[in-house]
């Protein structure tokens, strides 16, 4: 399953429209909201927001504008739309460039979806050109009794003007969290509604820039607004909507008892339903009628064979309970965060799992090619919800003994310099779920295996094999190559030592990462490889050296030793990684740790010997 295919439980707070942060070719100029909110959280919305075109690419991507929404929760109407050419000329969006387009039946990602979206198309755009569009929304509660909204806004390259207007009818218990944006309550209007203004200021947000990068909320200005007074309240809401599309029907009792009828032990049948549920109940964002935020029944769910994240955690956890194994909910996020954030509110999770107390497991039936007991490393260490209790959690955090690559590569050297052997990768946790991916059930086994080749800079041919099952927490992939020759023979020649193609996890550590915060997940990689050289030919001249790199959480040790065994010489080299993290994200010092061992690495990766 690639990672696009991620289920979204994400419940819209707003309208859907591209912003800055998301898209080039334009800038914002100005956005300014204003909200009014009654006790039941039913809210009006209106926005105004120009933006400017500031290249050919934005002209093509942004002369007309899509504000996505779902009319069962918002009715919707555009007040105002302008096109200001550069030379100062506003020009009027008539109201027949303005339409409602249903979502196109080959758009699969939203077919189920039930949303809609108004086409704004300006005329006239060209570079330079103003964009202006004002609009009014009328929302319904996603749940009843509840307001929750977040706004951001990209801190490298700000509005403007960027403002937001909120008024309150008494009695609706308002808690906001801002970062990075300015203002806060107001004196009350003429009605008696409290009254609040928020605005961002440029220079704000570059003195304090540094400071909101070390903090959970990252680098973006955030205003967050919510009525939930504690996590318990957000998952008590989820709950109630969840709680009658858990019923355990005959159906649903019938077909767990069939798929487990063969399982022995407890952690057996859990297999067999979470396999069954992953494998079986294709992706779909079935959000129709629901708004985003309630899961179909289970027996729904069973029926179709489709549903999106919260629609597989609902059945699997139906199926579950019909063979005696409670489980519940979990909504998570893969923003990297160390906590939940400081006001609750439902808006902060994208996804759905479930858990199983009784043996603190972790599962993901939305991610089809992964396991049980695997989860993509964006959801290690994760703070999670747990829907059944209200309280939070965390996922397992990453570890250099659970998520690793073990390789192992047996070469041997003809008289013409070419190479031919064979490799074994054993990959666990969250490292294999890259070659997961890569590695489909349909994979053709030759082309894998020049691929692989080709990935570390070997020319030749190969073969791979999946030598473990879809189900078995460990993929045990082996590879045999033939690789054109390396060294010139007879003569003196240096040798730059082959991997053989192996898949792993060192040839990874290369590749730069950007300054600042880096996220540290914990990890193993080791390699362990022989080349046995041909009869009557010698290593010539010193080893490479043996490195031992220690730096903050990060290690790398390799060795080079050279046996003689009867009639040949055999060159080992063995290599290992360990990043064993304490913190979420690397510091500033530890950034300068990483890059320090980059260069190590990619000089140990190219090392070379004589040969004669």
């Amino acid at each position: 399953m690639a990672k696009a295919t991620f289920a979204t439980f994400a419940i819209l707070a707003s309208l859907s429209l591209p912003g800055a942060a998301q898209s080039a070719g334009f800038s914002v100029i100005r956005e300014v909201t204003t909200l009014e909110v009654r006790r039941t959280g039913h809210y009006t919305e209106t926005v105004e927001r120009t933006l400017r075109i500031d290249s050919p690419e934005g002209v093509n991507e942004h002369d007309q504008w899509s504000l996505t929404f779902h009319p069962e929760r918002t009715r919707l109407e555009v007040l105002e739309a302008w096109t200001q050419t550069p030379a100062g000329r506003r020009i009027v969006v008539p109201r027949n460039r303005i339409f409602v387009r249903e979502r196109a039946p080959s758009d699969r990602s939203n077919l189920f979806t039930g949303r809609q979206a108004m086409v704004v198309v300006h005329p006239r755009v060209e570079v330079g050109s103003l964009l202006h569009v004002h609009w009014r929304a009328t929302h319904a509660p996603v749940y009843p009794g509840h307001f929750a909204l977040r706004k951001v806004v990209d801190p490298e390259d700000p509005p403007e003007e960027w403002a937001l207007h909120l008024t309150h009818e008494p009695g609706l218990p308002l808690r906001v969290h801002r970062a990075g944006v300015l203002g806060g309550p107001g004196k009350p209007d003429a009605r008696g509604w409290s009254t609040y203004t928020f605005r961002v200021d440029k220079q704000e947000i570059e003195r304090s820039a540094n400071q909101r990068r070390a903090s959970p909320d990252g680098a973006w200005a955030l205003l967050a607004l919510s009525t939930y007074s504690s996590w318990s309240e957000v998952a008590r809401a989820y709950r109630e909507g969840a709680q009658q599309a858990l019923a355990v029907t005959p159906a649903i009792r019938a077909h767990a008892q069939e798929v487990t009828k063969e399982a022995r032990t407890v952690r057996e049948r859990v297999r067999l339903l979470h396999d069954w549920v992953r494998l079986n109940v294709r992706y779909a964002g079935v959000q129709a009628t629901r708004g985003g935020n309630r899961p179909f029944s289970a027996e729904e769910v069973l029926d179709t064979l489709y549903g999106d994240c919260k629609d597989k955690a609902n059945l699997l956890q139906a199926l579950l309970a019909a063979v005696g194994v409670p489980a519940q909910a979990v909504l998570i996020n893969d923003l990297f965060r160390a906590t939940l954030p400081t006001l609750p509110t439902p808006y902060f999770f994208n996804h759905v799992m479930v858990h199983i107390p009784s043996m603190n497991l972790y599962l993901d039936p939305t991610a089809a090619r992964l396991p049980m007991g695997v989860l993509y490393r964006e959801y290690t260490g994760q703070p999670v919800l747990h829907v059944g209790t209200g309280r939070p959690g965390h996922t397992p955090a990453a570890s250099p003994t659970r998520d690793a690559s073990e390789v192992q590569v047996a070469m041997e050297m003809r008289p013409d310099g070419s190479v031919y052997g064979s490799s074994r990768s054993l990959l666990s946790g969250h490292v294999q779920v890259k070659w997961r991916h890569e590695i489909s059930p349909e994979f053709d086994a030759d082309e894998m295996g020049g691929q692989l080749l080709t990935a570390r800079g070997e020319t030749g041919t190969g073969a791979a094999e999946v030598a473990s099952d879809e189900h078995a927490p460990v993929l045990d992939v082996r590879v045999r190559f033939d690789i054109e020759p390396v060294v010139d023979l007879p003569g003196p020649s240096l040798l730059r030592i082959p991997h053989g193609g192996a898949p792993g996890g060192l040839s990874r550590l290369i590749n730069a990462v950007d300054e600042g915060p880096v996220v540290c997940f914990s990890e193993r990689h080791s390699e362990e490889l022989s080349l046995t050289l041909p009869r009557g030919h010698v290593i010539e001249g010193k080893l490479p050296p043996a490195v031992d790199f220690r730096q903050g959480a990060l290690s790398y040790r390799s060795s080079y030793s050279a046996v003689r065994d009867k009639e040949h010489v055999r060159l080992e080299v063995r290599r290992e990684f360990i990043a064993d993290c304490t913190a979420r994200k690397l510091t500033r010092e530890d950034w300068k740790h990483r890059e320090a061992l980059r260069a190590v690495v990619a000089r140990d990766l190219r090392a070379q010997v004589g040969v004669r």
